[in-house]
């Protein structure tokens, strides 16, 4: 006797859902949050120091758009001893007011090639992290300008800049910044609003010559000025800047696991590093 297909259908779909095992319950344990560092150099003596933890993407159960308040505050390591030591000199940097997470100093001078070792406790877990990185050579711009343009109906700006890679190998952040359309003093250099619109990173192997010059087509730049900024940074930060790439800036990065990246940070995540840059601004036509 032939089965008709749909009774058929029934036998085969009772014969396989009958040899799936039952559900049994799964229990995960929690990630220890770990300390994540994140740092600038700015000339004249200042020190900036980032500190966040690090969370396990259960623990939320949402995602980083509609992360709440409370819990973005716990990821911000407040109140830790934070120290950059070089020399034989240990600096202890202060917490910024209204800025949670973020400590400075002003009085650590600037030495090339000089190690600094950064060493930060966090007294809500009781961790400490460290890490030591030279101080590389400052390398400025010769010249930049930026001009407006339009292309197939679309708008841009077009940022030319020219510097003079010194002798050896060297490896180059350059960041792009717009200024708020609100009617707030801006500064590119400080740790709440060091947020860059687009970073570019350079390797001097493509370079061919000392004198570099280059240009770097922004679409859609509806800001009135433009803040750009070079940095000498190690083949390490630059390696671990390149995997970090497709992040937006440093609040998406903040609520993003660092673990799958590089770090000099024992036993933390991010990374310490001790490029200082230099900013300049220009006010578009």
């Amino acid at each position: 006797m032939k089965l008709r297909p749909a009774i058929l259908g029934i036998c085969i779909s009772t014969c396989f859902w009958g040899c799936l095992p039952k559900p049994l319950p799964i229990e995960v344990d929690q990630v220890e949050p770990q300390i994540v560092v994140s740092s600038q150099v700015i000339p004249n003596q200042v020190m900036v120091i980032t500190l966040s933890r690090s969370f396990s993407a259960l623990e939320q159960g949402q995602d980083s758009d509609s992360l709440s308040e409370e819990f973005l505050n716990q990821l911000l390591v407040e109140n830790a001893t934070v120290t950059i030591s070089y020399e034989g000199v240990t600096d202890t940097l202060f917490d910024l007011p209204d800025v949670p997470g973020v400590y400075a100093s002003v009085s650590t001078p600037q030495y090339d090639h000089v190690a600094y070792t950064l060493s930060a406790y966090d007294p809500q877990t009781g961790s400490t992290v460290s890490s030591t990185e030279e101080m590389l050579p400052f390398v400025g711009f010769d010249s930049v300008a930026a001009v407006r343009g339009s292309s197939n109906g679309f708008d841009y700006i077009d940022v030319s800049y020219s510097f003079t890679d010194p002798p050896g190998s060297n490896w180059y952040m350059v960041n792009y910044y717009a200024e708020p359309e609100e009617n707030i003093q801006f500064d590119p250099l400080s740790p709440d609003q060091n947020i860059a619109n687009f970073t570019q990173l350079l390797n001097d192997k493509t370079f061919g010559t000392f004198e570099f010059s280059d240009t770097y087509r922004i679409y859609d730049w509806d800001s009135t000025n433009v803040y750009v900024s070079i940095s000498n940074i190690s083949e390490n930060y630059y390696n671990y800047l390149a995997l970090r790439s497709k992040s937006e800036n440093f609040f998406t990065d903040l609520v993003k696991e660092p673990i799958n990246y590089p770090t000099n940070i024992e036993n933390g995540l991010g990374y310490f590093t001790t490029h200082h840059p230099d900013v300049r601004f220009i006010q578009l036509d």
